[in-house]
């Protein structure tokens, strides 16, 4: 005979422990929604207490799956230092870094620097910002005319 997996069986127990009191709750004549609510409460609260076994075995079940270890021949993991090595190896980054200085060619511009360093300070429109008065009309009779006028 084959096994209930523990995944299963806690997820059932955790249904009832919802369904029964929201069952009851409705045949007493409570209204939908505080029955669900007070439901959702009684079921978290007797899975906290009384499945604590059951939610271990499938944190077990779970942990076995993913190392390998509830199989024939179990996979190893790599170590931290066998995955950096192995990333060294394969010339890898992802993305990540390659704009440090060593991987920038001797020839490329220095983009370290701000965004105001690269743009000029020789008082042209790109870096004089218009002030508030300047940029918006302040009389309701231009204001109406802007937005009359299909060219704007």
């Amino acid at each position: 005979m084959k096994r209930i997996p523990p995944a299963l069986t806690y997820t059932i127990l955790r249904l009832l422990a919802f369904i029964v009191p929201l069952v009851i709750l409705l045949f007493l004549g409570f209204n939908e929604w505080f029955s669900a609510i007070i439901a959702a409460i009684i079921g978290f609260a007797f899975s906290l207490i009384f499945l604590q076994r059951s939610r271990e075995r499938v944190a077990v079940a779970i942990h076995d799956r993913r190392t390998g270890a509830d199989a024939a021949e179990p996979h190893e993991t790599p170590t931290d230092e066998e995955a950096e090595d192995d990333v060294i190896e394969h010339g890898g980054t992802d993305g990540a870094g390659a704009d440090d200085e060593e991987n920038r060619p001797a020839d490329a511009p220095d983009t370290a620097g701000s965004s105001d360093e690269a743009a000029p300070q020789d008082g042209t429109a790109s870096d004089v910002a218009p002030s508030d008065a300047e940029s918006r009309p302040t009389d309701a009779a231009t204001r109406s005319h802007l937005n009359d006028d299909p060219s704007h």
